[in-house]
């Protein structure tokens, strides 16, 4: 019986123990208590704001050019039978160095008979005005024999009115007379027609003269001389050439006188000449970037573009170089940088261009929140902007803005 119990309670008690170390189990496991929710804390790149005078610079590429410019040109026909050994490109050529000679020896003959040629034309218009002077001489002594016989016919006139002299001597003082005026009037015929062919010949004296200065200039045109010193481009010659009239030479660029030619915006442009100086005068820096190297040359606004082109839309502006930038190596064509001082603005906030939402709002930190502050944009620099407004300089501005950023904001500073 016993026995019956034993094995009856056992399994009871084995299940009651497995009972009680579950219900332990249950009982001491861990449980999850709700916490309240965390408000989010939007970590943001912060910039330290100040109020400051702001002068920035207007920056755009322009080319360098020289301000005078010379296009040598054969202005004579011929073989080209000197040219000297600077004449090359690249070469600096002083003012009034000889480049290239045009075979002179045609030209020098037409000179030379232009030459003979006036010489005669002022041979003959001598002698007609020494003729000229002895006609008028002949002209007076026939004058003052009109005068003897006027008299002496007037004293005929008076004997025949008395009775004391006959008809016929009468008749012969007239005759007399008469001889002595057709002499003046042939006297005045001949000076007349002397006076005529003076102003024929003076005029073949005044045209070969004209031409002779005309022989002239195309004899000292073989010659092609610089106008200036300067450096010598598009240098196309060989001794013994065969040149035409107008036939280019090569281009002569001023090495003394650059400038650069460049356009500004036509937003700038109003700022500039709109400001208290003027526009022309205003300094300029242009720097010529080689490589690794920078070259800064001092410039100078000299003038405006005659025209504007409407498929740019910008203004052309021309800013001259110093003597010394030639000196440093600089040469026309270079392209380079120029920069303009803009006008100053005062009492601005310089920020990041990305600080200013689209909304033209900036986000304070104020106590660990962001505080939108309205500002206007008063100049835009590209990576940063220049803007006035009701900021703080103890509250940093928000760098940079995001999606959903908004006033209240929990933040902190990076």
């Amino acid at each position: 019986m016993l026995r019956r119990i034993r094995q009856f309670l056992l399994p009871l008690g084995v299940v009651a123990i497995g009972v009680a170390i579950a219900a332990w189990f249950v009982a001491s496991r861990p449980r999850a208590v709700p916490q309240p929710p965390e408000e989010k804390v939007w970590p943001v790149s912060v910039v330290e704001v100040e109020r400051v005078d702001v002068q920035p610079e207007i920056v755009v590429y322009g080319e360098v050019r020289a301000v005078r410019e010379a296009e040598l040109r054969a202005e004579v026909a011929g073989r080209l039978v000197s040219l000297s050994p600077e004449f090359k490109d690249g070469n600096l050529i002083i003012a009034g160095t000889e480049l290239a000679l045009i075979d002179p020896v045609d030209y020098e003959n037409r000179l030379a008979e232009q030459r003979a040629e006036r010489a005669r034309t002022a041979a003959q218009l001598a002698e007609l005005r020494r003729e000229l002077e002895w006609e008028q001489r002949l002209e007076e002594n026939a004058e003052r024999q009109v005068e003897l016989a006027e008299r002496a016919l007037a004293r005929l006139e008076k004997l025949a009115a008395d009775g004391r002299e006959s008809r016929k001597v009468r008749d012969d003082g007239e005759a007399a007379l008469a001889v002595s005026e057709q002499t003046l009037m042939q006297r005045g015929q001949t000076i007349t027609r002397l006076r005529t062919r003076i102003d024929e010949q003076e005029a073949a004296y005044d045209k070969a003269q004209a031409t002779l200065a005309s022989a002239e200039r195309e004899l000292a045109k073989t010659r092609i001389v610089a106008p200036f010193t300067g450096h010598a481009t598009d240098v196309r010659l060989a001794l013994g050439q065969r040149l035409a009239v107008g036939e280019r030479l090569a281009r002569l660029l001023s090495a003394s006188e650059l400038e650069v030619r460049f356009e500004i915006p036509e937003g700038a442009f109003a700022r500039l000449s709109g400001a208290a100086d003027t526009l022309i005068g205003r300094s300029a820096t242009v720097t010529w970037h080689l490589g690794g190297e920078s070259r800064e040359f001092p410039a100078v606004l000299a003038r405006v573009g005659a025209e504007i082109d409407p498929s740019v839309g910008g203004i052309a502006l021309f800013a001259t170089l110093d003597e010394h930038a030639v000196e440093r190596g600089l040469r026309a064509g270079a392209f380079v940088e120029v920069r303009i001082p803009d006008v100053v603005y005062r009492d601005v906030f310089r920020l990041p261009a990305k600080a200013v939402a689209e909304n033209g709002e900036v986000y304070a930190l104020v106590d660990e929140r962001l505080a939108a502050v309205e500002v206007e944009v008063v100049r835009d620099l590209g990576d940063a902007v220049l803007v006035r407004g009701a900021l703080d300089a103890s509250h940093p501005v928000v760098a940079r803005t995001f999606a959903g950023i908004g006033p209240g904001l929990r933040a902190r500073p990076l």
